[in-house]
Order: structure tokens, then C-alpha cells, then sequence
């Protein structure tokens, strides 16, 4: 088969694999005309109604679309259809690793109206509240509302599919028991009725099946691959699932099995949230079960901000090290002795060398570490269940580091403005996968105001500062085939010809003086945390960590005229 067959094939399957709970809802969108297809969240009425309650029928019908909740009439030629329009729930999105929720449990009729299962069970690790109305039938209630208890409604909400979301930690009807030799795993579930009418996601995919759009042969199981065998998933008592293949005596490691046995449920990103096994117990009893994803190495998650009046997007999230050297024999400032008020003059410069080296490049994160244990199920039956112990602190370094031009600004005397100066000449310039250095030479024709009390670090870089000149030295990186620009690095105080010279370092025989150049010979290094807020703190803990590292600014001294600067930022 050609590789463009096979990409064809590969995509009808993520098509079909997206339409599980978050698939994209192929139906009629808003247009100026009045006919198309709707956005997702809007669901034919016809499709819907029967299954909600009067609470959200109302919520729908009482003409305030304030809520996300809303009628809208869309015309097919000459004929209206009604949809109806539900919020996307952020929040039990996010509980579900992505797996859009649209409404909430108290939408859903069944949740309510039940006579042989009941649509509320009490864990105490739940995500919802309920208390019990006057017939026994729990409804939801706010956190600490007398009686109320934790636990899980059957029905979550509305999937993305338009149809009633069965909630995946919902606990089982029956008695749990780990899949054992014993139970056996139906092949091809989607072909079973009864798998089809207890599990929405199981009778989803036999609708794509029936398409011709999801079935796949042993040429792609390696896009199957990429969808399971890189990710660990655990029933709620966690039992893994590839410890319930080994003990139903099949191979978790042969994808063409997996492909027979496993429906996959997809998250937004159209990545496998969570895996439903239809099982088959002793006595002829069929039963689903949800495997979760557990959490995984985290991609980083970088949050782009814009340095004020630039318009440069920049992650200020970046780890490395850095060194900046600045050459006492090419370091001068050509100058006689005056006020400040008459310090503009256009015969008075400055000239500076600086050795610049930034490597170590990359970013932190946390990294789940897990165990395994024998576990025992309702009957007594041993299983291998999943134990999370901790995390791990790992360093993903930059894959690709790219050169992007110095620059300084100048905040000159007299209310002269600002001036922004480029590299009078950039030679040595050495680009490698994860560091890059280079010699710039500034020449400054204008006196320029230093502040020393005006340090930068990465969480304060005042870039709009107007009693403080500063050099910048960004480049750009790539990770996780993202690219992004760090402006973080910046030297403060340098020698801008502000006729107030300070006395840095001795006059060798030459002579020549360094002015103006605070901090050198020092070394800093800033820990900070990246909180889940996506806030850069000194002060925040991050004690998950196995080896926890300390958390703050700390100095200490160099043995030559340079500047040392060392950033890592920790996850929380």
C-alpha cells in the first residue's frame, strides 16, 4: 500500500476516532444566510430533547442566552430545523483530560428519573455533590450543604457527538471484579448488541464502522500504536490495561489484538483520553469498563506574553545559563569631566566589547513515577494495580537555538528620549543544538542614564524603564517543534557615558578604565517556580519533587570581569 493511502487511511481513522465523545458533531453551522452547519455544542432538538430535564428545557427556552444556553433555528432550503446550544463545561473537561462536556449532570433527565439503576452512586473521591430529595433520588447540592454527599452522576452531560455523555468513572452496576483468566474480553465489541446498548462510545463506533470510515487492517496498526502503546491506562481500582489483556491471555504488545478489543475515547486534541473493554464475566453477565489515561510526562506549557511596545511574542519560561564578558581593553568612554544637565554632547561616545555564551537551554518538568502491586478484587481475585509514588524533576534541553541580533536602550540626559542602539559589528558568532555565543560591540553616541537600583530578573524586567538603560541579548529556541523568543536576559547598568563614572576595576598599564559596569565578577542564580496558574513565583514550594531544589536569588562571586547568570524554572 502507498504511503498516500496509508495517510488517507490514518486520517479517516482519527476522523472516526474524533467522533467518539469528542467528536465533532457533523450538523448544520450558523451562517449570515441562515443555513449551513452550526458550531459544536448544538444539537437538533429531535436528537436531545427526550433526554433532558425540565430544569434545562427551561434553561434553553427562556430566551437569555447568558448561561451558553439557547434556541437557535436553522434553515435547510425551505425547511427550520431547532437546535439546541449548551455551554461547554471547562470544568468537568478538565476532569476528563480533555473530553469535551457540554451542560452539566443536572441536564440529563436519566440522572434523575431512574427506577431500576440509579443515576447517582457515593464515592468519596467523586466530583459531585448530592443530597436525597423526598423520593430517595439524589440531586445535585453545593459543597458542605447538610447531607450532602460526594460521588458520581451516571450522566455527565452532553458529548460532543450530541448524545446523552455517560460519566467514565461512574462505578460499575455490578460487583467489581479485575479481569482475571476467568473473564474474557469480547473481540470486536462493536458487533456485540448488548455492548452497543450499555456503552454510548462502543455503539458510536460501530455507527463509524458501518460508514466504512473506522475499520482498520494490520498496514496501519502503527498509527494505532501511536494512540496507546506510549500511554498507561487504569480502571478505577487500577488494574492496567495491559495487565487485563495478560490475564485474559492476550498480548498487550501486538497492536492488531488491541485493534480488535479496544475503542478508543479522544480529547480535544484528538489524542486517546481513555479505552472501553467490553467484558464477559463467567456467568454470560457483559459489562464495560473505562481505562484512564493516567497522567502522563506533561508537554511544557508555554504561555507567550509581548514586551510592552514591540509587539515580539516571548516566553519568559525558558531554563539556562549564561555569561557575559566584557573586554577591559576595549571598554572606554571618551569624556571630560561635567554635570549631567550639559551631558549631551555629540562628540562624547562610548565603546563596549562583550562576550556573550548562553547554553544549558531547555525547560523543566515533572515526571510521574509509578508502581505496581497485587491488588484483590470483590471475590478474592489477585490483580496488578498501578501505585503512583511521586515525581521526578527532568530537563528536556532546546533541540534547536537560533541568533537573534542584541540590542540596548538608552534612556538619554535632558529629556532626550529614547534610543534604541543595534551592534556596531557581531563577530565569532557560534550556533550549536543547544547553545550559542558571539562578540558585539555597542558604540554609544549619546550619555545615557543608569540606575542601580533598577536590577532585572526574570520576574521584573521593567522594559519601559526611564532611569535605567539596559542590553538586551534574546534568541529564539525550539521545543517540542515550538519555536519562541527569551528576552530575559538583560544586563543592567552598563557603560553608557553617564559622566558619573565608578571605578570597576583597576587602570592596568594602559590606563584604560571600565565605567558604569555594576555586578561584574558576580554570579547569579534565580530558581523560580512556574506555578499552575502559570505565574512565575520565588517564594511558592514545589515539595512533590523527590529532590526539591531552593527556591529563590542567590549570589556569589566570579573571578574575572564577567556577569553569570543562571535561570531554572521548576514546575509546581
Amino acid at each position: 500500500m502507498s504511503f498516500k493511502s496509508r495517510l488517507k487511511r490514518a486520517a479517516a481513522f482519527l476522523v472516526a476516532a474524533l467522533l467518539l465523545f469528542s467528536s465533532c458533531f457533523i450538523c448544520p453551522q450558523k451562517t449570515k444566510a441562515g443555513y449551513g452547519e452550526p458550531e459544536p455544542g448544538d444539537v437538533p432538538a429531535n436528537l436531545i430533547k427526550e433526554y433532558l430535564t425540565d430544569e434545562a428545557l427551561q434553561k434553553l427556552y427562556n430566551g437569555d442566552d447568558s448561561d451558553g444556553y439557547f434556541i437557535k433555528t436553522i434553515y435547510i432550503g425551505n425547511t427550520p430545523i431547532e437546535y439546541y446550544h449548551f455551554p461547554l463545561n471547562n470544568e468537568l473537561t478538565a476532569l476528563h483530560n480533555g473530553l469535551p462536556v457540554y451542560g452539566s449532570p443536572e441536564d440529563i433527565k436519566e440522572n434523575f428519573d431512574y427506577s431500576e439503576r440509579p443515576g447517582f452512586k457515593e464515592d468519596p473521591n467523586g466530583a459531585y455533590w448530592a443530597v436525597k430529595n423526598e423520593k430517595g433520588i439524589y440531586i445535585p447540592a453545593k459543597p458542605n450543604t447538610p447531607g450532602a454527599v460526594r460521588g458520581w452522576f451516571r450522566y455527565a452531560g452532553i458529548s460532543n457527538a450530541g448524545r446523552v455523555m455517560s460519566e467514565i468513572k461512574f462505578p460499575p452496576d455490578v460487583p467489581y471484579r479485575a479481569v482475571t483468566d476467568k473473564i474474557k474480553i469480547v473481540k470486536d465489541p462493536w458487533y456485540n448488541q448488548t455492548a452497543r446498548d450499555i456503552s454510548e462510545v462502543v455503539r458510536l463506533y460501530y455507527e463509524e464502522i458501518k460508514k466504512g470510515e473506522t475499520k482498520l487492517n494490520a498496514n496501519d496498526t502503527q498509527w494505532f500504536e501511536t494512540w496507546i502503546r506510549d500511554y498507561m491506562f487504569t480502571d478505577m481500582k487500577g488494574q492496567t490495561l495491559r495487565d487485563a489483556f495478560l490475564q485474559a491471555g492476550l498480548n498487550p504488545d501486538d497492536m492488531n489484538t488491541l485493534m480488535h478489543h479496544v475503542v478508543p475515547v479522544t480529547n480535544q486534541k484528538g489524542e486517546a483520553a481513555a479505552v472501553v473493554l467490553i467484558l464477559q464475566y463467567p456467568d454470560g453477565h457483559i459489562a464495560y469498563r473505562t481505562y484512564e489515561r493516567v497522567e502522563r510526562n506533561n508537554p511544557y506549557n508555554f504561555t507567550l506574553t509581548t514586551i510592552p511596545g514591540s509587539g515580539v511574542p516571548v516566553s519568559s519560561k525558558i531554563s539556562y545559563k549564561a555569561k557575559v564578558k566584557f573586554d577591559r581593553n576595549v571598554i572606554y568612554t571618551k569624556y571630560h569631566p561635567t554635570v549631567s544637565s550639559q551631558a549631551i554632547d555629540s562628540k562624547r561616545h562610548s565603546y563596549v566589547k562583550i562576550d556573550v555564551r548562553i547554553w544549558d537551554i531547555g525547560y523543566y518538568r515533572k515526571v510521574p513515577v509509578y508502581d505496581t502491586k497485587i491488588e484483590y478484587d470483590d471475590e478474592g481475585n489477585p490483580y496488578t494495580a498501578v501505585v503512583f509514588k511521586g515525581y521526578n524533576l527532568e530537563f528536556v534541553p532546546a533541540t534547536e537555538v537560533s541568533y537573534k541580533d542584541p540590542y540596548a536602550r538608552v534612556v538619554r540626559y535632558r529629556d532626550a528620549g529614547i534610543r534604541y542602539e543595534s551592534p556596531y559589528k557581531i563577530e565569532n558568532l557560534q550556533v550549536g543544538q543547544n547553545s550559542i555565543s558571539y562578540t558585539v560591540y555597542f558604540m554609544f553616541e549619546k550619555a545615557g542614564r543608569s540606575n542601580p537600583s533598577e536590577e532585572s530578573n526574570i520576574l521584573a524586567i521593567n522594559y519601559n524603564s526611564l532611569t535605567d538603560s539596559k542590553i538586551f541579548f534574546p534568541f529564539e529556541v525550539k521545543i517540542d517543534n515550538q519555536s519562541f523568543e527569551v528576552n530575559t536576559l538583560v544586563k543592567d547598568n552598563v557603560p553608557v557615558n553617564t559622566f558619573t563614572a565608578t571605578l570597576v576595576d583597576p587602570p592596568g598599564p594602559d590606563k584604560t578604565k571600565i565605567y558604569r559596569v555594576l555586578h561584574l565578577r558576580e554570579k547569579k542564580t534565580e530558581n523560580c517556580v512556574l506555578t499552575t496558574d502559570g505565574q512565575l513565583s520565588f517564594t511558592a514550594q514545589v515539595s512533590y519533587l523527590n529532590a526539591t531544589p531552593q527556591i529563590g536569588i542567590f549570589r556569589a562571586n566570579d573571578a574575572s570581569l564577567t556577569w553569570s547568570i543562571e535561570r531554572n524554572i521548576y514546575p509546581q
